[in-house]
């Protein structure tokens, strides 16, 4: 960064920041606070009362001519949105100074783009309704309103099972119906307002069911289930799949679930234990992005602009209602059918592109409904750091992209993500990851922890064969990664993909991954179709059920010096379609679980640990 280095101190929930600039450099400040006035000064007295007049008053600064860091303080509140603050060129520092949205110490500040709903009343038999807000009865507003929040809990739209899962019996037309066992779904007076959530070996398809036959035991949906290929037909994976179903009003039968009346504009809720009715808030989010960062080019990039200590929460996604096929890693197809036109990726809630030295510091983002955190195309020298990201219907953290692009095209790169806590992302789209790169080189992924997922950890790469790319040099280190595919298959704590030349996996501390619930197993690390020229080294690999790593079409790589403890007859590597001689071992410790391999793997996250220094690791 040009203007010196984060100081960061925790304080209560919230982190107290502190830039050090140069000697001779100057803050100019800026205030807002929720109670104050736009037509004020914008002084500690006088504070404006949105963040959109101090981006104008910062705006004037930059024209006068910069000499001097623009620190905007917000006091604390919260701040709702209903569309995205978007910073561009004309917001940013320059090659000496910056600027710094940041909280005062000892102060929250909530950006949200949720709407309350209040006014709750008791119609009988355990629920709870409310009328929907007029700021989404808009047809647009309307059509994202699928997540609802209570405190700090995201709510169950009604679905069936309330728990687990429910198994297809055996397929009728693999693309559009299937048999379902006796008794397994319940009648409802109208199909059409069911989706079904069916699990593939690593990803999911919502899609619209357009009748439920009880006589016959027959479900079919409106459109296709899975993308194009064979293998995503129903059934296409393992004989009797996963699945459940969620939308209509007679599964609305368990306490903290929810159910849209459309006709009559309500919101049902049935309350958890202990909940009371008077002064009873929800939230729906409304804006579908919180923050973007957005410059024109690389040469017009927005720079220098920094965000601190706040919390970003409650934004809308949707799949506008046809369907959601997911590919992998979030990235998914829409519509009716599987044309490349149809694929695309999630919004994210805080979107930067073309941009350079943009810094996300130790702020939290939660509750939204899309992505978390996209560092795109052109972003450069960009940093999210000691940030918690959590409760995410997607991938948590993207960088780079899912597409090839020159240099001068604004290809991403040497972004920077280190220090987070990354955690219960895929919340809704469970094939989604934590901490995503795509097509982008020289990134740092270190000392985060990441956590409590339905599918992998940190996936990088994003090409099935070894072509080159510009993915090459990444790192992606000292990271403490756990409690990953807890749902579905085929991937692991670290995944890749695709020719790597001096990229890193080392010094990170990956267990508790289960044994696969679909076909394919679950690793500690999983690398994928072309995966190539990458160093696995003095990793910590343990409580895996399946091999700690597997290798699938993988070209030749390095494991050298690392501990993959290992259960009874569990090979500690797995050769997929890969040839044996491709992996080049050495000074790997492989000790059997038991005693000796807990003593070996604790002894080991300590040493991991200690490396990180204090502080580093989340904990």
């Amino acid at each position: 960064m040009n203007m010196g280095r984060l100081i960061g101190v925790l304080a209560g929930t919230i982190l107290v920041c502190a830039f050090a600039s140069s000697a001779r450099a100057e803050w100019k400040l800026i205030v807002v606070s929720p109670s104050g006035d736009d037509g004020a000064e914008g002084t500690r007295d006088k504070p404006f009362a949105t963040i959109a007049r101090a981006q104008q008053a910062v705006r004037e600064t930059i024209k006068a001519g910069l000499t001097e860091n623009v620190a905007v303080f917000l006091r604390g509140g919260t701040y709702r949105l209903t569309e995205p603050l978007v910073f561009g060129p004309g917001d940013g520092g320059g090659a000496k100074y910056s600027v710094n949205y940041m909280v005062p110490p000892g102060e929250k500040v909530v950006i949200s783009g949720g709407v309350e709903i209040a006014g709750w009343r008791n119609v009988g038999g355990g629920v709870w309704a409310a009328k929907v807000p007029a700021a989404l009865k808009d047809a647009n507003a309307t059509a994202s309103f699928n997540e609802l929040f209570v405190a700090d809990r995201r709510c169950t739209p009604a679905r069936h099972p309330n728990e687990g899962y429910l198994r297809v019996d055996n397929a009728v037309d693999p693309r559009r119906s299937f048999l379902f066992n006796a008794g397994d779904i319940p009648a409802v007076r109208d199909a059409s307002q069911v989706t079904l959530v069916y699990l593939h070996d690593w990803a999911i398809t919502r899609v619209a069911v357009e009748s439920i036959d009880q006589a016959e035991r027959k479900l079919t949906t409106k459109y296709d289930v899975g993308c194009k290929a064979d293998y995503w037909r129903i059934g296409g994976y393992e004989p009797h799949p996963r699945y459940f179903v969620t939308g209509a009003k007679e599964f609305l039968d368990a306490p903290g679930e929810w159910w849209l009346d459309r006709e009559k504009s309500e919101v049902l809720y049935k309350p958890m234990p202990g909940e009371k009715i008077e002064g009873f808030t929800a939230v729906a989010p409304l804006a579908r992005q919180l923050l973007v960062v957005r410059g024109q080019s690389l040469d017009k990039s927005v720079r220098n602009l920094r965000f601190c200590g706040m919390t970003f929460e409650h934004c809308a996604w949707t799949h506008d209602g046809c369907r959601y096929a997911g590919s992998q890693a979030g990235f998914h197809f829409t519509g009716k059918a599987n044309d490349g036109a149809g694929r695309g990726a999630m919004t994210a809630a805080v979107d930067v592109q073309f941009a350079r030295d943009v810094d996300l510091f130790i702020s939290e983002f939660q509750h939204l409904g899309g992505a978390g955190i996209w560092l795109g195309r052109g972003s450069r020298w960009c940093t999210v750091s000691g940030c918690s990201i959590s409760d995410v219907a997607g991938n948590g953290v993207m960088v780079g992209e899912p597409a090839i692009r020159t240099p001068d095209a604004g290809l991403a790169g040497s972004n920077k993500v280190e220090k987070c806590r990354i955690q219960r992302c895929g919340a809704v789209y469970f094939g989604a990851v934590g901490l995503w790169v795509g097509l982008s080189g020289n990134n740092v992924i270190e000392h985060n922890e990441v956590r409590d997922l339905p599918y992998t950890g940190i996936s990088v790469g994003w090409m099935w064969n070894p072509t080159p790319t510009p993915c090459i040099g990444n790192l992606v280190a000292n990271n403490h990664i756990h409690h990953v595919m807890q749902v579905l298959s085929d991937g692991g704590g670290i995944y890749t993909l695709g020719r790597q030349p001096g990229t890193k996996l080392t010094g990170n501390w990956i267990h508790d991954v289960p044994l696969n619930a679909g076909r394919a197993e679950s690793n500690g690390m999983f690398l994928d179709e072309g995966s190539t020229d990458l160093l696995i080294e003095n990793n910590l690999i343990h409580g895996v059920v399946r091999s700690p790593l597997r290798f699938h079409k993988a070209g030749v790589n390095l494991v050298k010096a690392n501990v993959m403890v290992c259960g009874k007859d569990v090979p500690p590597v797995r050769y997929n379609a890969t040839p044996e001689a491709n992996i080049k071992l050495e000074d790997n410790w492989t000790p059997q679980a038991g005693p000796t391999g807990q003593q070996v793997a604790g002894e080991r996250a300590k040493a991991i640990r200690d490396a990180a220094g204090p502080g580093s690791c989340p904990q």
